[in-house]
């Protein structure tokens, strides 16, 4: 990375910094107030390094009894692995029925041999229901969440039986057990709640865009919806400037305009875009920069 490159980024992108002192009076040098600091004291072991961005993000679990007094809750979030399928059940439950995705859980059986396009329709068993989540104000269009059927709701529209739904994860490579009353209670344990114990509107900013099967560039206005540290990229991207990189695991990256534009396309706007990052990488990825200094 160029120098340039590395103020450019300090200057303009929201960084936290972390500032280790030895020094007992832990006094903040002028030059960097009005930075967000953090100051930590380690006596005479002098400069500790940060985590790393995946012991960051295991770190932070809470313990269950920071968690929520519901032990469910508790329980399942402290297993990182069961929280990454939590969100995975909360992405897909948030998109309505019939919907096509790219994107399947690191959880789902491989697509059939005979699938050529990687893509596979979301759609519902038949005991379970599709609902709308509340919106915040000025959003116009609604995220979606399941339940269990109830008494008096519509018919299902497209897996209407048990035989329709063994066809269908057969020919999209779903799990059998895939909206369960069990997993379905597990997504909703998820869920914001408001004080009646009801779902709450998801938050109507950052939005995180789809990952493909391959590397692409993400639209400049598109850029406004990603988290603040991908702000300091040109939306107009101009022609020696910086681009936005979907990964195929979902990782956002800047890069140089020269160094991805041949061969890597630009999606249109209209792919799909969720309020829960895809994947770890691209949790890890949106993280602010940390500066590290030690003076």
């Amino acid at each position: 990375m160029s120098l340039y490159y590395f103020w450019r980024n300090a200057l303009f992108s929201p960084i936290e910094i972390e500032y280790t002192t030895t020094s007992p009076e832990k006094t903040i040098p002028k030059r960097i107030i009005g930075m967000k600091i953090t100051i930590n004291d380690h006596g005479d072991s002098g400069y500790r390094p940060l985590p790393t961005p995946t012991t960051r993000f295991q770190s932070d679990i809470p313990s269950p009894s920071q968690i929520s007094p519901d032990p469910a809750q508790s329980l399942l979030i402290a297993e990182s692995q069961s929280r990454r399928i939590q969100k995975d059940l909360i992405i897909l439950c948030s998109f309505p029925d019939n919907t096509t995705l790219t994107w399947r859980p690191t959880w789902f059986p491989p697509l059939p041999p005979n699938n050529t396009t990687g893509l596979w329709t979301l759609h519902n068993p038949p005991q379970v229901v599709t609902d709308a989540l509340p919106r915040v104000t000025g959003q116009v269009y609604s995220l979606m969440t399941r339940r269990m059927r109830k008494n008096g709701d519509r018919a299902a529209a497209y897996i209407q039986n048990e035989s329709d739904w063994q066809r269908y994860c057969e020919v999209n490579g779903v799990p059998t057990s895939f909206l369960n009353e069990q997993m379905i209670a597990f997504m909703r344990l998820g869920l914001e709640k408001d004080g009646n114990d009801a779902p709450k509107a998801p938050p109507a900013w950052p939005r995180y865009p789809e990952p493909q099967l391959y590397r692409y560039i993400l639209p400049g206005s598109s850029i406004k919806n990603l988290p603040r540290k991908f702000r300091c990229v040109d939306p107009e991207y101009p022609p020696d400037g910086e681009r936005i990189v979907v990964y195929p695991d979902g990782a956002l990256e800047v890069c140089w305009a020269k160094d991805v534009e041949k061969g890597v396309p630009m999606l249109p706007i209209g792919k799909h875009w969720s309020y829960v990052p895809w994947t770890a990488q691209q949790e890890e990825s949106s993280q602010p920069r940390v500066l590290r200094l030690h003076l």
